[in-house]
């Protein structure tokens, strides 16, 4: 199970799930409480008709990002519908330039035409209390968007 998805399913106290599609690629989680969760890989994702969409990338060791990583921010942006929460986790090591990523993730102009409510966030050693605190805010605005 990805860490994002115990983290939720401890913030909303999910424990009744029905298992809709478990595949490699994609995987559908629908809860007693109404709250459907959906997973997939990066090349295969659907953001559309979600309130909103959480994202992890592991930027470990690395000077500069992935440019599959940036398409991945545009395409979630431009699918996802206005008023809409969307939380992008890079995971990092010491040595890397956090300034320097934030710097290569610009989507300034995209985000002004389009009303998303989008915050990165810093994955560090203490990675499933950061993923906790981040989750809990995004599920907040969601509820009150």
């Amino acid at each position: 199970m990805e860490p994002g998805f115990q983290i939720l399913s401890e913030i909303n106290n999910l424990n009744e799930c029905e298992k809709i599609k478990d595949e490699r690629e994609e995987k559908i989680y629908k809860f007693s409480n109404g709250v459907t969760l959906k997973n997939y890989l990066y090349h295969n994702f659907e953001v559309s008709g979600t309130d909103g969409a959480f994202c992890i990338f592991d930027a470990r060791d690395k000077e500069h990002i992935n440019p599959e990583w940036m398409n991945v921010v545009v395409k979630i942006i431009n699918e996802i519908e206005e008023n809409k929460v969307v939380l992008i986790g890079i995971r990092v090591s010491d040595k890397s330039d956090w300034s320097q990523i934030m710097e290569e993730f610009n989507v300034n102009e995209l985000l002004e035409a389009k009303m998303v409510s989008l915050l990165f966030f810093k994955i560090g050693v203490e990675y499933r209390l950061e993923i906790y605190d981040q989750l809990k805010v995004m599920l907040n605005t969601i509820k009150y968007l």
